[in-house]
């Protein structure tokens, strides 16, 4: 098959995501998130000024959720034009969390725990985890989100209201967090290579260990 394009943004990528329509969206470690057409050609792009570490788009592309870190951690909404709609600041972890139709958006607390804000940049509540939440991910209809807590060791499940449904004592630092579509299964990996596979109510289903550190 043909690779629809190439290009060279002369820096490190992070966060690529691809559109319905063929459009790419990509951050990028000089401080640009930038939307590529189907071709290739740049549409937009738009400076944070610091590292773009994470992307989060809605289902209907029209949101785009970038967080940014090195010298300030923030967490920024944009539309599809290319708008900044909001920022706000944000703790340490790689991660940006948006719900399907884009009304809720997940970012890092700077005081530890995941921010959930609605598309208006309102903060509506803070789930608090004992360490840094370094991945973040949210079911696709926003009724649950959970996070990775290298520096305690552990993985947290939420409601959309807060309430935290379970944790889990990892003991091998886990770095992924990712949960199914409708919030019925979450996968975890670690810095040691461990996969651990959960059902909603916590219950460990499997667990596979790996040769090398789980990155995605």
């Amino acid at each position: 098959m043909p690779i629809p394009f190439s290009t060279t943004l002369g820096t490190l990528p992070y966060g690529i995501h691809i559109c319905a329509n063929g459009s790419v969206v990509a951050g990028a470690l000089d401080g640009r998130i930038y939307l590529f057409d189907h071709s290739g050609k740049v549409l937009w792009s738009y400076s944070t000024g610091d590292e773009v570490s994470a992307i989060s788009v809605s289902v209907d592309d029209s949101l785009i959720a970038a967080k940014t870190e090195d010298h300030k951690e923030k967490v920024h909404l944009f539309d599809s034009s290319g708008k900044l709609l909001w920022s706000h600041e944000a703790g340490g972890g790689y991660c940006v969390s948006i719900s399907a139709d884009g009304s809720l958006i997940a970012a890092p607390a700077a005081g530890g725990g995941i921010n959930l804000f609605n598309s208006s940049g309102e903060l509506l509540r803070t789930c608090k985890t004992e360490g840094k939440a370094l991945d973040i991910s949210m079911s696709v209809n926003g009724r649950f989100l959970g996070a990775a807590d290298s520096s305690m060791e552990k993985v947290y499940l939420f409601a959309h209201t807060g309430d935290l449904l379970w944790s889990y004592k990892a003991e091998d630092a886990p770095m992924r967090f990712q949960i199914s579509e409708d919030g019925s299964f979450i996968v975890t990996g670690s810095v040691i290579g461990n996969i651990r596979f959960f059902d909603r109510s916590g219950k460990l289903l499997w667990s596979y260990k790996t040769e090398k550190m789980t990155m995605d």
